[in-house]
């Protein structure tokens, strides 16, 4: 997942996402994301955000993955935003 957020093209957004479904070991991406510059993963996290926020996005994550609209709000709550919090306050 850190290297998705490092580079955060459009499928590694569509990608986050659906990691987040998954054991998300929030330590080990600190970690590696600590190698990259700081304005980078702040500006990659905002972008996901919009991504989010965007309603166009959540359908096209719904087609991708095949996921109803609970699944996909269930895997937003779970994961997400635990990965955005943790990186906005260990950087």
């Amino acid at each position: 997942m850190a290297l998705k957020i490092n580079s955060m093209r459009l499928a590694d957004q569509r990608d986050i996402i659906a990691l987040c479904g998954g054991g998300v070991n929030i330590t080990k991406i600190i970690t590696h994301l600590g190698k990259t510059p700081r304005e980078k993963v702040l500006s990659h996290m905002e972008k996901l955000v919009d991504f989010i926020q965007d309603p166009k996005n959540r359908d096209s994550l719904k087609r991708v993955f095949m996921l109803s609209g609970p699944v996909l709000d269930s895997l937003l709550k779970r994961g997400w935003w635990r990965i955005r919090l943790n990186v906005y306050l260990k950087f």
